[in-house]
């Protein structure tokens, strides 16, 4: 679990909108959620999926894609 706060499940739900049904269907984001690296800041964590990066707040548990 990588948030007291927010499931797992309430971050890859967000993941998935940032990717077309073809996509989503060849991707495993339960898996890619063991690729999270730190940041600088305690609550955020980044992920990178295909060409997209992403920033993850585990404490307002929102993700958003960055460039």
């Amino acid at each position: 679990m990588i948030s007291e706060w927010f499931s797992d499940d309430e971050f890859i739900s967000q993941f998935r909108m940032f990717f077309t049904d073809e996509e989503r269907e060849k991707l495993d984001f339960q898996s890619l959620l063991g690729q999270l690296t730190s940041t600088d800041d305690d609550n955020i964590l980044q992920l990178k999926i295909k060409n997209k990066t992403f920033r993850l707040d585990t404490e307002n548990g929102t993700v958003e894609e960055i460039t």
